[in-house]
């Protein structure tokens, strides 16, 4: 970081206000005695306009597997919410670059609000068919959670006023 920051001629305190930090954290992720979480250096990415991959430090290889990771990961997701909803491809696609958005601007915090506040654009019908996809996305080893985290979890309802 602190070498993409002084190639551009930047300062600490230039950076943390164009990439919307303080200058604090600035210090603290240039001198390695704090994490930088995935949405900081995301913001420092596109502060020095450049690739999140370019920051990591990845090679052109690997940044361009990661960024196909990614890609496929979207494809995946949109044609599994086409097929399971049976919507057209198009609106799949629309969904799945709205959980991706809401993801990525760190609301994993607050799930069971985002949750509701999808299965609540839904029919009956379209929520009967949410509440199945999770429950087959819950089956599913990639994405499920430890065994404490997921009993810690169990308490949260699957659908509005159950």
């Amino acid at each position: 970081m602190r070498k993409f920051r002084k190639t551009r001629g930047m300062t600490q305190e230039e950076l943390a206000k164009n990439s919307n930090l303080s200058t604090m954290s600035i210090r603290r992720y240039e001198s390695g005695e704090r994490i930088v979480t995935d949405e900081a250096l995301q913001r420092i990415a596109n502060a020095l306009e450049i690739s999140i991959y370019e920051l990591k430090g990845l090679s052109d290889v690997e940044a361009f597997k990661a960024e196909l990771n990614d890609s496929i990961d979207m494809t995946l997701l949109e044609m599994r919410i086409h097929k399971k909803f049976g919507i057209p491809l198009d609106v799949a696609k629309k969904i799945a670059e709205e959980i991706a958005y809401l993801l990525q601007n760190n609301l994993r915090s607050d799930v069971e609000a985002v949750y509701h506040q999808l299965l609540n654009r839904l029919t009956d019908e379209g929520q009967q068919k949410g509440k199945e996809y999770l429950e087959d996305l819950s089956g599913n080893p990639k994405y499920k959670r430890s065994t404490s985290t997921a009993e810690a979890s169990d308490s949260l309802p699957l659908a509005p006023n159950e």
